[in-house]
C-alpha cells in the first residue's frame, strides 16, 4: 500500500500521510440545517418530537405557575432565541427555562417554561416566529406545572 500526502489543514493537525492510495472522499454532511435533527430525552421512552400524549405525562393536573412548550428551532443559537421569544412576550429572558443548550445549525425540538406572570402570556397557545430565510421559531403550549424545566429534567439528546 502506498502512502498518500495528506493535505495543508491536516498536517496543521499533526497528519502527514494516509494509508491509502485512492482518492479522498468529497462530499458535505450538514449543507441545511434540516440535515441534523436533535430531539430532547426526558425520560426514557419519552422524546421530545412534535406534540405527543406521553409529554403530557410531565405536567400536573393544570395547575401551576409555570406554561410549558415544545420549542423547535431552526438555524439559530439558544441564547438568540430565548431573546427573542422574551422580547416578543415583553418579559426578561430569565423567566425563560430550558434543559440544555441544542446545535445552532439543526433543527431542534426541546422544551420549555415560561414563568406565568401575565394574561398575555397564559393566553399564547402557538407563537411562530420567522426570519429572511424561512421559519425560526415555532412555539406549542403543552400545559401548566408547578416546576419550571431545568438540567435535570433532561437525559440527553437523541
Amino acid at each position: 500500500m502506498q502512502l498518500m500526502k495528506a493535505p495543508p489543514y491536516d498536517e496543521a493537525l499533526g497528519m502527514f500521510f494516509y494509508a491509502s492510495s485512492s482518492k479522498l472522499p468529497r462530499g458535505l454532511i450538514r449543507r441545511k440545517p434540516e440535515d441534523f435533527a436533535v430531539f430532547e430525552v426526558i425520560r426514557p421512552g419519552i422524546i421530545v418530537k412534535d406534540y405527543s400524549p406521553t409529554l403530557e405525562q410531565l405536567l400536573t393536573s393544570g395547575a401551576g405557575l409555570f406554561l410549558w412548550y415544545l420549542l423547535k428551532k431552526r438555524n439559530i443559537d439558544q441564547t438568540r432565541a430565548i431573546y427573542i421569544i422574551a422580547k416578543r412576550l415583553n418579559i426578561t429572558p430569565s423567566k425563560i427555562s430550558y434543559a440544555g443548550i441544542k446545535d445552532t445549525r439543526a433543527v431542534t425540538h426541546q422544551l420549555i417554561s415560561i414563568l406565568l406572570d401575565n394574561r398575555r402570556i397564559e393566553r399564547m397557545r402557538y407563537m411562530n416566529i420567522s426570519g429572511p430565510h424561512g421559519l425560526l421559531l415555532e412555539l406549542k403550549l403543552l400545559g401548566r406545572n408547578h416546576v419550571r424545566i431545568s438540567p435535570s429534567h433532561g437525559m440527553g439528546n437523541q
